[in-house]
């Protein structure tokens, strides 16, 4: 009997690509035979053909066979050791821009606070105490915002403090790179502090959507200044790319990434931060961009993480239950002020907290009990009903929980937007592996 895990992609000249969601060791076979298999009319092949199809999952003896499998899966990843090894550390609650995409929200600066040592210290105290304990061999910190230079005594204080410490820390920070100076920009060379730029794209469209919350200079021109300085001192830097819908339709955009002499970019897709229709169309959009991107670029060596990080999952031996870590809840984010949420999406909020790390006695095994870290460590596809029918099920990571509820109304909804992204990349995979005879 087929197993109802199993899916069928055609994908052209009268062929299918057949799978199980849940396992996935894709069969190519011709239309007729798949029509058959599909029909229960398993006479109609060879024996070596079921062997086969019953040792890829697509076919089973009986439905207990399904359930056991389902089972194993969904133990192994919910029942998956609590361990954190990315911190998103937001060192200044300010930002100086005013992005109309920003899913963070504006930030009034007359109320923005700056972390303060007592609070960084202890941030990093508690981040290191865990992964020694897990027995962790490295960790990464996230600078983040807000902007986050605008409390770079801050991320300088942690970065000289780990180093003391003598415990190895991945650092990077994401900033609109405005108010980036030489200081800073020695620092960050010195210290092996990667630097990752929001820059969307070419001035005309890079200036709609990112702003200057008081002055009217062009945020484009002020981020290039700084760009060259870092060239000038031979600093490596990566660009941090949100796909707007204008930038969709620019012809120039791959021509000007490749004059920005940078090998490493990462494609953020829109996030929507209230209900509307648009997320149809601009996701079916970004989703064809992408791999028109990677066509283009990796050929260059310039490697786009979001597309990569399909491909990884495609290829892998284990299903990919988060496409971002604070899914599964494997990250945690400190905000100026100490208290802890899990996604970085909710610092700006006082909604989320699991805790504060000036709080005395922190210990990180209280925060795994508590209901907020629970409930994003659970909020997977593997648990949710609708996503276990889908035929992009093993490599979609579940979207954005955030999302879910600005668009849908709640985190456990399913991001039916990213659920476009996530089927029109496997379909596009399934054809690129025929090709390239992977399959």
């Amino acid at each position: 009997m087929l197993s109802k895990f199993a899916h069928k992609v055609y994908v052209g000249h009268q062929m299918y690509v057949i799978f199980n969601s849940i396992l996935f060791e894709p069969i190519l076979l011709p239309k007729e035979k798949v029509e058959k298999i599909w029909k229960n009319q398993l006479n109609a092949l060879t024996s070596s053909e079921l062997e086969i199809l019953n040792g890829t999952g697509i076919l089973i003896v009986n439905p207990f066979q399904d359930k056991k499998v389902e089972e194993i899966i969904k133990n192994s990843i919910n029942n998956k050791k609590d361990e954190i090894n990315l911190l998103y550390i937001i060192p200044y609650s300010g930002c100086n821009l005013c992005c109309k995409y920003c899913f963070i929200g504006q930030i009034p600066n007359e109320t923005a606070i700056s972390m303060d040592l007592k609070t960084a210290e202890n941030s990093l105290n508690f981040f290191i105490k865990h992964l020694r304990k897990t027995n962790q061999k490295k960790g990464k910190i996230i600078f983040y915002g807000g902007e986050p230079t605008m409390g770079f005594d801050i991320i300088k204080y942690m970065v000289l403090k780990a180093k003391k410490i003598n415990f190895p820390i991945l650092f990077s920070i994401i900033t609109n790179a405005t108010t980036l100076t030489e200081e800073m920009i020695s620092f960050c060379k010195n210290n092996q502090l990667s630097i990752g730029i929001s820059l969307d794209g070419p001035k005309e469209k890079n200036d709609i959507n990112r702003l200057f919350k008081n002055q009217k200079k062009s945020v484009y021109d002020t981020v290039l200044k700084k760009i060259e300085l870092l060239k000038k001192n031979s600093v490596e830097f990566g660009l941090s790319v949100t796909l707007s819908e204008n930038l969709l339709e620019d012809k120039t955009f791959f021509n000007w990434l490749k004059n920005m002499e940078t090998k490493n970019i990462n494609f953020n897709l829109l996030h929507y931060t209230s209900p509307n229709n648009n997320w149809k169309k601009y996701y079916k959009k970004a989703s064809r961009f992408l791999f028109k991107a990677y066509d283009i670029l990796s050929p260059l060596g310039i490697k786009d993480d979001r597309i990569f990080r399909k491909i990884r999952a495609f290829s892998g031996e284990n299903l990919k239950f988060n496409d971002c870590n604070a899914v599964g809840a494997q990250q945690l984010t400190i905000k100026p002020n100490g208290d802890i949420t899990i996604c970085h999406g909710y610092w700006n909020t006082a909604r989320e907290v699991i805790g504060n790390v000036n709080k005395k006695n922190l210990q990180i095994e209280n925060l795994f009990k508590n209901k907020t870290y629970q409930k994003w460590k659970h909020n997977l596809t593997i648990n949710k009903n609708k996503c276990l029918k889908c035929p992009a099920l093993y490599i979609c990571g579940t979207g954005c929980p955030k999302q879910s509820e600005d668009l849908f109304g709640s985190q456990y909804e399913i991001d039916r937007a990213f659920c476009i992204h996530s089927k029109y990349t496997l379909r596009e995979l399934l054809k690129r592996s025929i090709k390239s005879n992977l399959i």
